[in-house]
């Protein structure tokens, strides 16, 4: 199937990436069964097959939040706007992946549109663990701050009562 992976800024700092389907007509990632048969064997089906307007595949993973939810490819590529893909049903959805999957970021120009899957990286553990240091700190000051008080207010009811 010929399929792009298409990246657009959005100016607000978002990136929307999509997919465009290049197939023409008759492709199967352009044919439902006009019964609503989910699943057909192609090109031949009992019911025969009909053209659609849109892509399949497309309109199946523009409906997830994330297209990345349906990515079924090598860690560490760099995906660039116009990267074509392959496009796999899998008979419980489509996933898809980089044709070229030996793309790596030197071979991107740096003037392309492109995104990366979020991966944690070392730097982003150390902040985790620095952040969770700092609140354990914070609350310890503050739990000690209330034994303290809770200790002074006792102590001084407890002179009261002498």
């Amino acid at each position: 199937m010929s399929h792009k992976l298409r990246i657009v800024s959005q100016g607000s700092g978002d990136v929307l990436v999509t997919i465009e389907c290049n197939e023409p007509d008759g492709a199967i990632c352009r044919v439902q069964c006009p019964k609503g048969c989910e699943t057909y064997t192609y090109p031949e089906h009992e019911h025969g097959l009909e053209n659609r307007d849109v892509c399949n595949a497309d309109e199946w993973m523009s409906a997830w939040d994330d297209i990345f939810d349906s990515y079924n490819g090598p860690e560490g590529v760099r995906f660039s706007d116009g990267m074509e893909i392959l496009v796999e049903w899998t008979g419980d959805g489509y996933l898809w992946k980089p044709i070229d999957s030996s793309q790596n970021p030197s071979e991107v120009s740096s003037d392309e549109q492109s995104v990366e899957p979020y991966k944690p990286s070392r730097r982003d553990g150390l902040a985790i663990f620095i952040a969770n240091l700092v609140l354990r700190t914070l609350a310890t000051k503050r739990c000690n701050e209330l034994i303290k008080e809770i200790f002074t207010v006792g102590l001084n009811s407890q002179e009261k009562g002498k």
